[in-house]
């Protein structure tokens, strides 16, 4: 089971990446693309530095360049959860793809080189006491997720 990681309105939340190369042959310009997910924003304090804003596609991208059979990495992309939209918000949708140059032969199953992932965001509310006499405050609100690593494709992408 994933260990859940609570969220407030404004926090960040990461996201690993695991990327590899389970193709025949060494892979050359390979790029690894990241959607933002609605009702977010990147965080660029808490993401791997090499992340880069591709303002053609819309997407944050990583230039991995060589990728031989059998390597592989993960990469972090960290998310703010925009505050004003938690109180109805139950999931975000998260998409990552991976391709290459195409040099070295076109890849024989593209279909695994995409994922998305739908990560909950659930509201659980929790009572504050309060001593005898005194008012009582509204109940706190926490969120949680559970954190999530997206593999691309069905086990790990197959560039070629």
């Amino acid at each position: 089971m994933p260990e859940l990681v609570y969220t407030q309105p404004g926090d960040s939340m990461s996201i690993d990446i695991t990327y590899a190369n389970n193709g025949n042959q060494d892979a050359t310009g390979v790029v690894l693309s990241a959607e933002l997910p609605t009702h977010s924003q990147f965080d660029s304090l808490n993401s791997a530095a090499e992340w880069v804003y591709d303002g053609d596609s819309d997407q944050y991208q990583i230039s991995i360049g060589a990728l031989d059979v059998g390597e592989g990495d993960t990469v972090e992309f960290a998310v703010i959860i925009d505050s004003d939209s938690l109180p109805s918000l139950t999931s975000i949708e998260f998409l990552a793809a991976i391709e290459d140059d195409g040099v070295n032969g076109e890849d024989p199953t593209p279909e695994d080189n995409e994922v998305t992932a739908s990560i909950p965001i659930v509201k659980r509310r929790i009572s504050r006491s309060t001593s005898p006499g005194m008012q009582q405050s509204s109940p706190a609100h926490h969120w949680f997720t559970r954190s999530v690593t997206p593999t691309l494709g069905s086990a790990r992408p197959q560039v070629l």
